[in-house]
């Protein structure tokens, strides 16, 4: 093995959307239930496949208007979704680095988000 790829969000960051979406829910039921409504993981995904932010959050917004503000936060909010580096990973990337592996780190986090 000569080189490591490796992905940045939930592989070398922890990134969740709970992070930032709680401050707005009394409870962590009613966020829970939000984010599998309003931004399940297959709205993610279409982001991360390359659809514009953007387009994701009117288009969603127009199929869940009552939820229409908190779907509309998603950009502003995407930065306190980070919570920093996942320890154990990085530990590893750190020992490939010692060893004068060549590292590389991909990401499907949008470009609107991650320049």
């Amino acid at each position: 093995m000569d080189a490591v790829v490796f992905d940045l969000g939930k592989v070398l960051l922890d990134w969740n959307p709970r992070y930032y979406y709680r401050q707005f829910f009394a409870s962590e039921e009613a966020m829970d239930a939000f984010l599998a409504e309003a931004l399940p993981p297959a709205w993610v995904s279409e982001m991360d496949a390359g659809k514009p932010a953007d387009i994701a959050i009117a288009e969603r917004q127009r199929l869940l208007p009552r939820h229409a503000a908190l779907i509309g936060r998603w950009k502003e909010g995407w930065h306190a979704m980070l919570r920093g580096p996942i320890a154990g990973s990085v530990a590893i990337l750190a020992e490939l680095r010692a060893r004068h592996t060549r590292l590389y780190a991909l990401t499907n986090f949008s470009t609107e988000t991650w320049p």
